[in-house]
């Protein structure tokens, strides 16, 4: 008897792993998104250990694909989904189509985040940057730029004021030749 339950619990034990891959594949990647969908699972650190084995299973098996490849397909999928999202919003008729477009163009967008590894759960602090770090660069690009434009524009006018100095003397220097010769 004790050997048939331990059976049925490695077979439960597999199903739900199962599970939990074929979750992760439709894109669940958090504990609590996989409590969400399969009501087996009661508690965060189960979630948490069934999420682990699952994607270490998915790595094995998927170890000799080129990512690269599959990643830039599912851009590309993204894209195109996108667009077509776009024109449906474009060619709405009532606002439930238009909130609907809206909400697949917004998991698109969602999707296309989490696959560059732009979601904020997989952002490295010391790289992510806020909304006023980015402004504040721009400021500081567009000022140098500025600066480099004006200090260009008072050499040009420095060089520019020197040619005219040395024109006006040289037409200086034609008029009195001019008025000596009685011209």
């Amino acid at each position: 008897m004790g050997e048939q339950e331990t059976n049925k619990t490695i077979l439960e034990r597999e199903e739900l792993i199962e599970r939990v891959e074929a979750l992760l594949i439709m894109g669940f990647t958090r504990p609590t998104e996989i409590m969400r969908q399969e009501p087996r699972i009661k508690d965060w650190e189960t979630a948490k250990r069934y999420l682990s084995i699952a994607q270490r299973r998915l790595r094995n098996r998927y170890k000799k694909i080129n990512t690269d490849k599959i990643l830039k397909k599912e851009l590309r999928d993204l894209d195109y989904m996108e667009k077509k999202l776009w024109l449906n919003y474009h060619g709405a008729i009532n606002a439930n189509e238009k909130t609907g477009a809206i909400n697949g163009i917004l998991k698109c967008k969602e999707r296309r985040a989490k696959l560059l590894g732009l979601d904020t759960e997989n952002i490295n602090p010391a790289m992510a940057k806020t909304l006023e770090d980015l402004l504040k660069e721009d400021d500081e690009k567009n000022e140098q730029t500025i600066n480099r434009g004006a200090s260009v524009d008072t050499k040009q006018a420095g060089s520019q004021s020197s040619v005219q100095a040395e024109q006006s003397s040289a037409d200086v220097g034609t008029n009195e030749s001019d008025q000596n010769t009685g011209a």
